[in-house]
């Protein structure tokens, strides 16, 4: 699934997490967020344009309002298995 808006990005997410009962997501205007039940931690994703290219830009939290680390990828990289590795490396 190439990811070019922020629909593209919240059904990729969706399609990574649903059979995982212990992570929610949600959607705003501007951002994605994979959240895990009983804790404070979570990503949150965005898209943004970078010298014409697309990309993916997440950040990790833990229990403060900042971030514990904030990375960025070209959107065409950002696939269900890179999802899967960020999940599994944090949550």
């Amino acid at each position: 699934m190439a990811i070019t808006n922020l629909q593209d990005l919240s059904q990729l997410i969706d399609s990574v997490i649903q059979d995982n009962d212990s992570l929610t997501s949600q959607t705003t205007e501007k951002f994605c967020e994979i959240l895990q039940t009983g804790t404070n931690k979570r990503f949150k994703f965005g898209l943004a344009m970078f010298n014409n290219e697309l990309k993916v830009g997440f950040a990790y939290f833990e229990e403060d309002q900042e971030p514990e680390w904030m990375d960025d990828v070209g959107a065409e990289f950002f696939t269900e298995a890179y999802v899967k590795q960020l999940l599994e490396s944090e949550l």
